[in-house]
């Protein structure tokens, strides 16, 4: 019997390092007041393009492959943090995560393109609408969650400073280490002139 995989792939868009660190000091925070099962540990932080599950080896040179070429055809664009939100049930939520601004239409036009490019190589897209988030928590263990609070969340300047999104990462997922999540491929936008850093 083949034994199941413990390593799974993704294309996401990593988090800057000082947002990364904002984030971090508000989950300190939180971590008491909110008993969530799983706080994701702060080197984890990502926006997720598209989840690919399992990827066999002769799978994973055509995704590199395709992402370089994809990666060739976009040009930067700036993405912000803004807003607390919760997936699942009000009072027990499944995922607790901070939103994204910014340039949203490029942002989906990114994931609308990695999708495509990834459904030749047998990779389906998720049936859901993409709704782009950064996964901060999962499972709560209580039950009536303060969900009627999140709106008056205010978050630091630090994790809603705008940055500059200049590419695309290939994640490879190891379940039960943390930080669970290693970067094996960094594919950069074609940069434009006109963009301002």
């Amino acid at each position: 019997m083949k034994e199941a995989s413990t390593e799974r792939y993704f294309v996401a868009l990593p988090i800057p390092a000082a947002q990364r660190a904002g984030l971090k000091a508000w989950v300190c925070e939180k971590k008491e007041e909110w008993p969530f099962t799983k706080w994701v540990h702060e080197a984890d932080y990502h926006l997720t393009l598209q989840f690919l599950g399992d990827v066999a080896a002769e799978q994973l040179n055509q995704v590199k492959e395709a992402l370089t070429l994809l990666a060739q055809e976009t040009v930067p664009f700036r993405l912000a943090m803004e807003g607390i939100g919760t997936f699942g049930r009000p009072d027990r939520p499944q995922i607790l995560w901070v939103g994204a601004t910014g340039e949203l239409e490029r942002l989906h036009a990114l994931q609308s393109l990695v999708t495509a490019r990834m459904r030749p190589l047998g990779f389906k897209p998720d049936d859901r609408p993409y709704r782009p988030h950064i996964t901060l928590a999962r499972k709560y263990r209580q039950s009536r969650f303060p969900y009627d609070r999140l709106n008056e969340i205010s978050l630091s300047p630090e994790i809603e400073q705008p940055w500059l999104v200049e590419g695309v990462v290939l994640y490879r997922s190891h379940l039960g280490r943390i930080p669970m999540y290693e970067a094996i491929g960094w594919y950069p936008f074609k940069h434009n002139k006109e963009e301002t850093p």
